[in-house]
């Protein structure tokens, strides 16, 4: 069973490292500048 939940604050950093590696990979997302974790908690 696979459980689910809201990511919080602390999630940000690995959220922002996973999202910039697909950045960096390109053409799998529309984002196409690296993010923060700020920037991901805003």
């Amino acid at each position: 069973m696979i459980t689910i939940r809201r990511a919080t604050q602390l999630d940000t950093r690995q959220m922002a490292e996973l999202l910039n590696q697909i950045i960096d990979a390109g053409g799998t997302t529309a984002i196409t500048q690296p993010v923060t974790r700020d920037a991901l908690w805003q």
